[in-house]
């Protein structure tokens, strides 16, 4: 008997169909590559089915199943967010990337704002396997452009002018966690926040005019983040994090700077001298 959690993922899997060509399957060397990449990224798994069963859909688009048994013969739900649908498909162009968005607006429309987020954490997902640094960059751009800045609905599927990008506040927040791109175990070129700088200044220019960092939390958050790139030493940063580093710190310098960084800046120097 199909229950509902089966029609609902049978749902799912029909709505991303249209994307299934995008794994050449009929390319032998494209199909080695990828078992390649999924066998060096996960050496250390072992014989784990949810790891099997991802596998199976980044090599070939094989969709994992809804539920495995688990240890005492029931039933365990699969756990496949977005997040691993967006990582593991093949995606090479905006065009797939703005495809992908559409679909993903009509599979969850109330929830398109914390999907919309969502995008941000592919390079860690991806931080093992070799397409990682260029799909952080195409989702980057594609998906954290201007014309993607604050878009709210036109469709009947959720409240006219409801919000279905990102809360602007919540993107600086995690635009302001630069630690994590920094640190000097990461081994990556790029990070999200070099192809959405852009995006950030949009968004904190919001916050300002709007009052919307007003927790505690939120009002450390830019200081914090101008503390922490203070104390880097330059010669010891990519060129890629220098030039992060040196983007931020004079958007906060400049005579037209908003108050939220100029005075995060400042809040930063003093704490430090």
């Amino acid at each position: 008997m199909k229950t509902f959690a089966d029609d609902s993922w049978e749902r799912e899997v029909e709505r991303f169909s249209p994307f299934r060509p995008l794994w050449k399957t009929d390319d032998k060397n494209w199909i080695a590559s990828r078992k390649e990449a999924w066998r060096a990224a996960n050496d250390d798994a072992g014989g784990d089915p949810w790891t099997l069963a991802y596998g199976k859909f980044y090599v070939y688009g094989e969709e994992p199943p809804r539920c495995f048994a688990d240890d005492t013969g029931g039933e365990e739900d699969v756990r496949f967010d977005i997040i691993d649908r967006i990582s593991y498909t093949p995606l090479s162009t905006a065009d797939d990337l703005f495809q992908f968005w559409e679909v993903m607006l009509k599979r969850n429309p109330v929830g398109a704002s914390r999907d919309h987020g969502k995008f941000r954490y592919i390079g860690g997902h991806l931080a093992r396997f070799p397409e990682r640094d260029n799909m952080v960059k195409l989702v980057t751009e594609a998906m954290f452009s201007s014309e993607f800045f604050m878009r709210v609905s036109e469709g009947k599927e959720v409240t006219s002018r409801n919000l279905i990008t990102i809360n602007p506040r919540d993107f600086v927040i995690g635009y302001s966690g630069v630690s994590p791109f920094y640190h000097q175990n990461n081994l990556h070129e790029w990070d999200y926040r070099n192809f959405s700088f852009e995006y950030f200044m949009l968004s904190v220019r919001h916050c300002e005019e709007n009052n919307r960092l007003v927790s505690p939390r939120q009002i450390e958050a830019l200081p914090n983040m101008y503390e922490f790139l203070l104390a880097l030493d330059d010669s010891e940063l990519s060129q890629y994090r220098l030039d992060l580093k040196q983007k931020l710190i004079s958007a906060a310098e400049a005579d037209d700077a908003p108050s939220l960084l100029s005075g995060a800046l400042k809040a930063a120097r003093e704490s430090q001298s």
